[in-house]
């Protein structure tokens, strides 16, 4: 990796970095918590969350042992993070249609700037990795649309490249994963807005 590239990470983590460390200290000083309905509708969407994640694991548990039947060698590593980052997705897309995503008093439009700058920054990566790592001049893409849907279940694969490691490989789909569900998140976020808003218009249409 070039070295300008390097310092252009570097920079870019350190501004998630500072925001990070703001938005945590502004959340310790600052006296604003969930009310007890937010409460609530937060240990629902877990609850859904959490059923997303086991279904997803007796899903893998079936193929784990179709896999073992069958006497091949699989690496659910992938495939755990997939359930992970859906099941997150999930929690937050019900969080946000229950109005339990931020606090009453909480700055949304500041809450949307720092998601869109975690999906921004993790797409960035997850691009300038792959490019770096995973493609090359003499073979192209390291991996095709059928060896993609391998690694996501878990099944063995091929790499177009010989020497790439699993790592380098796995890590751009992973920072994809996660710009995706920010992603997810956002819009819904903005759809519940919208949808706020023409509630409220309607509310005062028929008080008028």
């Amino acid at each position: 990796m070039e070295m300008w590239m390097i310092g252009f990470l570097l920079g870019v983590l350190l501004v998630i970095l500072i925001a990070v460390i703001v938005f945590t200290v502004r959340k310790s000083q600052s006296k604003e918590t969930y009310d007890e309905r937010q409460r609530t509708a937060r240990g629902e969407a877990g609850k859904i969350g959490f059923v997303a994640a086991m279904v997803g694991f007796l899903i893998l548990f079936m193929i784990e042992l179709f896999a073992a039947e069958k006497g091949l060698n699989i690496n659910l590593l992938f495939p755990i993070a997939v359930i992970a980052f859906v099941s997150l997705g999930i929690f937050g897309c019900v969080c946000i249609w229950k109005d339990a995503w931020i606090t009453l008093y909480q700055n949304p439009k500041k809450t949307l700037i720092s998601s869109a700058l975690i999906c921004f920054s993790n797409y960035l990566l997850a691009a300038l990795n792959y490019y770096n790592y995973c493609f090359s001049y003499e073979y192209g893409s390291a991996i095709d649309k059928n060896s993609l849907l391998k690694m996501l279940v878990g099944f063995p694969f091929e790499s177009k490249i010989p020497d790439l490691s699993a790592t380098h490989l796995f890590a751009p789909f992973i920072n994809a994963m996660c710009a995706t569900v920010m992603l997810v998140l956002i819009i819904n976020y903005l759809l519940k807005l919208s949808s706020d808003k023409s509630k409220e218009k309607r509310e005062m249409n028929e008080e008028s």
